[in-house]
């Protein structure tokens, strides 16, 4: 289970940095977005959830700071949910989040 987890943190860092990439105008909006449900497809079995292509694509006109508890870059790095499934050791918990601070500790901004 530890794997899938880093695996998950690995994707929100990722997504992170993307959108942070796309602040600086390193790429698109679509070039994000399409990265973003790329990455995402790949625990959907291969599929884009729409759900989460709607959530994304609400979010291009988010103008909140990146410090904003409502940003949207707040809300990709946000991995709390990550830590709620029930089989989840203490140990891959502990684990898994000194993981999650070294890489959001390393996104460029």
């Amino acid at each position: 289970m530890i794997m899938m987890l880093l695996i998950k943190i690995d994707s929100a860092i990722e997504d992170a940095q993307d959108f942070l990439d796309y602040q600086s105008d390193k790429m698109t909006w679509e070039t994000f977005k399409s990265k973003c449900l790329e990455r995402h497809s790949k625990f959907n079995e291969g599929n884009i959830n729409e759900d989460y292509a709607n959530w994304i694509e609400g979010q291009k006109n988010n103008k909140l700071s990146n410090q904003s508890s409502g940003s949207f870059y707040t809300a990709l790095v946000d991995v709390d949910d990550l830590f709620d499934d029930e089989s989840i050791t203490e140990e891959d918990s502990k684990v898994g989040y000194e993981y999650y601070l070294s890489k959001r500790h390393n996104l460029r901004k």
